[in-house]
């Protein structure tokens, strides 16, 4: 009988762990996706969890001070902006953040955005990581 109540409660606890786990993984899981699979297919995005990244398109920033928000239009990764060779309309995004502009959004930066895609087209991101722009790269570091 005392055998059977420390199975029965082992059990039950390996279960409740089992369901925590799995439960809150399933609520913080985000698809990373490129920006031209969310644009051909924004639809089955809408209101998801994502992340997306691209590259900062620096004369599209907008900062509202009295919302404390501001937007920006980003390109994919893989984008040269100066070689549009079949002179198509580029693959670009807008997002939109409630916050104050980080410093390192500038031209050129690489940002990777967390948040969803409104119905309206336009991702509303509540996380931003940037990377400073690639002209820091590559160069000597004198003491």
């Amino acid at each position: 009988m005392q055998k059977s109540k420390i199975i029965i409660a082992g059990t039950l606890i390996l279960v409740s762990i089992v369901f925590i786990i799995v439960s809150s993984t399933l609520s913080s899981a985000q698809y990373f996706i490129t920006l031209n699979e969310l644009l051909s297919n924004s639809k089955a995005f809408v209101d998801k969890e994502i992340r997306i990244s691209g590259l900062v398109i620096g004369n599209s920033i907008k900062y509202n001070h009295e919302e404390k928000s501001f937007t920006f239009i980003i390109l994919p990764m893989d984008a040269d902006r100066k070689h549009n060779q079949n002179n198509e309309k580029p693959v670009e995004l807008t997002i939109q953040y409630k916050g104050v502009k980080p410093d390192l959004l500038i031209d050129g930066a690489q940002v990777i955005a967390s948040g969803h895609l409104l119905s309206t087209g336009i991702f509303e991101a509540n996380e931003l990581l940037l990377k400073c722009p690639s002209k820091y790269e590559g160069q000597d570091y004198k003491k």
